[in-house]
């Protein structure tokens, strides 16, 4: 399968960077890479649309937007992400790196991702805030349910955090395959990898549900994640903009879930919801 490569280049960086990747994530961009100019965004081949980020540039008039584009072979992303994938440290409690990285300081969660075209590396802010977040849940004996686990960093934390049974899933085959190897390279014996969406969902009574993906597709399956939602469970949600927040709140309340708070990351970009049933 071969992927389009996008150059972007911001004049400023911040907070468009965050901004635009936001919105190319619920057009079917699912990695991204940051640096100091702008960023990498990657996308299947058939599903580029080079018109659809002519308009979206174009729709900015406070930021200078210039792009390049090029076709990435699949048998080129490991030696392109080799090149540049650094290691990430959460705090001084969790190490994020790939097999490559040679790592001397030891944390309490260590976290192994081999890095390939899915989605949760842990470089994207909305990744960052769902691992921050997950640090103040009590995880032993939990049930938990991962959507759109990309490449199953959030499944993975939840089982080395301490949870007993989890559930991952995402639409993408790429990602799925890319979960399982990330699952095994971990160790990890209590995570269940299924390719699929919200109709995948047969279970029911998890104790917590992580949702890291984008503001529509929170809102069109939040009825099924409060059917699978157990009585006092928590439900995180983050890959939206903080201008998405009131809306999810109204959906939230309709579905008779209780909000509980709202979180930003430092750019004050992008956010995450936690609530309750």
């Amino acid at each position: 399968m071969e992927y389009i490569e996008l150059i972007v280049e911001l004049k400023p960086v911040a907070p468009w960077c965050d901004i635009l990747m936001s919105a190319m994530v619920e057009k079917d961009y699912d990695t991204f890479e940051e640096n100091e100019k702008g960023f990498k965004a990657y996308i299947k081949k058939k599903d580029f649309n080079e018109e659809y980020i002519r308009q979206l540039f174009a729709g900015y008039s406070e930021v200078s937007v210039s792009y390049t584009s090029s076709v990435i072979p699949e048998t080129n992303w490991n030696a392109n992400w080799e090149s540049s994938f650094q290691p990430i440290e959460i705090g001084s409690w969790c190490l994020v790196c790939a097999p490559f990285h040679n790592i001397d300081k030891k944390f309490e969660v260590e976290i192994v991702i081999e890095p390939k075209m899915s989605f949760g590396t842990g470089h994207h802010q909305t990744t960052l805030l769902m691992m921050e977040e997950m640090k103040n849940i009590h995880w032993p004996g939990k049930r938990v349910l991962d959507m759109g686990s990309g490449t199953g960093i959030l499944a993975i934390l939840a089982e080395k955090l301490g949870a007993r049974d989890i559930i991952a899933i995402d639409n993408d085959e790429w990602a799925y395959a890319n979960c399982i190897e990330n699952v095994e390279r971990n160790g990890c014996g209590k995570i269940t990898t299924i390719l699929g969406s919200a109709v995948n969902i047969d279970d029911k009574g998890f104790d917590v549900i992580l949702a890291n993906i984008n503001r529509n597709i929170l809102l069109a399956d939040l009825p099924a994640y409060t059917k699978a939602l157990d009585s006092g469970g928590v439900l995180l949600m983050s890959g939206f903009l903080e201008q998405d927040v009131d809306v999810l709140k109204e959906k939230i309340a309709a579905v008779g879930l209780l909000f509980d708070t709202v979180l930003s990351n430092a750019a004050g970009n992008f956010a995450l919801i936690r609530c309750f049933k």
